[in-house]
């Protein structure tokens, strides 16, 4: 029985973990487009 709330932990932990990197790469992909953004607006 000690086994299963463990298994139970890590399956939570690594959903959130997982969510945590969407997370991440939406972040990174907003502020590349950002910089990209800001990038032309120097260009012109």
């Amino acid at each position: 029985m000690g086994i299963q709330p463990t298994n139970v932990v890590v399956m939570m932990t690594i959903t959130d973990y997982t969510a945590d990197l969407e997370r991440k790469k939406d972040l990174v992909a907003v502020t590349k487009s950002f910089l990209y953004a800001i990038n032309r607006q120097v260009m012109i």
